[in-house]
């Protein structure tokens, strides 16, 4: 009576089984060679059969059932992520985990600055070691903008407000669009935050400030017989200013908002011009001075 088996009882995936037949004088396999022992890589699960012959020149045949380990490795499929973005990968189907960046969890944190290959593998309960990988893509952040049609107004103006480099925009306030517009009543500096999020998804942040001024001006500084005209006010380059009179040393003086000297003249006549078409749109403050001291000034606007 002839006898067979398949060792070990689930073979690894590329692995060698050994298979064992008795009962026979000599043995012939279906997966080719001859003796009582003979090993080979079975690619699937399937069937051996042996031919046994006995010294009286009696043949049998045996089939020996051999299975090939159908374990996998799972992991999460492949996917893209914005860049700075830190993203959970997992894998199962084994007892132990060893991930290509050293970690030894089921799930792990990555947080590629680049497209990388995320390569796991593991012993499962048949001890066969099983991998697969994980490839994470990188799109990166939008160049998100914001900027302001006016960095320096009047309170009670309005300023318009635009979001640049990505699809949608949305501000620190919960307005949304790629521009908005506001009235702006109390004199303080605004700040504005807006998210700008492109076609796939990613996110940035700008910023844009506006400083809001009163702009009532300083009136009759020193003496209450001196006074100072400007025309046009709000304007667009060039200002002509007219005085009351002109005594000696008397000068013109322009400052911006932040205190910085922008021009200075000296007065021959009751008229004369600013020009301040290369300046930035904002608040200037025009000081008349006459021997050194400020009798009078004013607030310009350029528009």
């Amino acid at each position: 009576v002839m006898s067979g088996m398949s060792t070990p009882s689930v073979v690894c995936v590329g692995g060698t089984a050994s298979l064992n037949a008795s009962g026979a004088a000599s043995y012939a396999w279906s997966t080719g060679g001859s003796g009582a022992n003979v090993t080979f890589n079975p690619t699937m699960s399937g069937v051996v059969t042996v031919t046994g012959t006995s010294a009286a020149g009696c043949v049998n045949n045996i089939s020996i059932p051999v299975t090939v380990n159908s374990n996998s490795l799972t992991v999460t499929p492949s996917l893209t992520i914005c860049e700075t973005t830190t993203v959970n990968i997992s894998a199962s189907g084994v007892n132990t985990y060893t991930w290509s960046n050293g970690s030894n969890f089921a799930s792990i944190p990555v947080s590629p600055a680049t497209a990388t290959v995320y390569n796991v593998s593991g012993v499962d309960i048949h001890n066969c070691v099983l991998s697969n990988s994980v490839s994470v893509g990188v799109n990166p952040k939008p160049n998100v903008t914001a900027s302001a049609n006016k960095q320096q107004i009047c309170k009670g103006e309005s300023i318009t407000l635009t979001g640049g480099g990505a699809t949608t925009y949305t501000w620190n306030n919960g307005d949304t669009g790629a521009e908005v517009n506001y009235v702006l009543n109390v004199d303080v500096p605004y700040y504005y935050t807006v998210t700008g999020t492109d076609a796939n998804g990613c996110s940035n942040t700008a910023s844009v400030s506006v400083l809001v001024s009163k702009c009532t001006g300083i009136e009759e500084v020193l003496p209450a017989n001196g006074f100072m005209s400007i025309y046009p006010n709000p304007g667009k380059g060039v200002f002509g200013i007219t005085v009351a009179s002109v005594k000696a040393n008397t000068s013109i003086r322009v400052y911006n908002m932040t205190g910085a000297l922008i021009s200075t003249q000296q007065l021959s006549g009751t008229r004369t011009f600013v020009d301040l078409s290369n300046q930035a749109n904002g608040v200037y403050f025009v000081h008349l001075s006459e021997n050194g001291q400020d009798v009078h000034v004013n607030k310009l606007i350029k528009e």
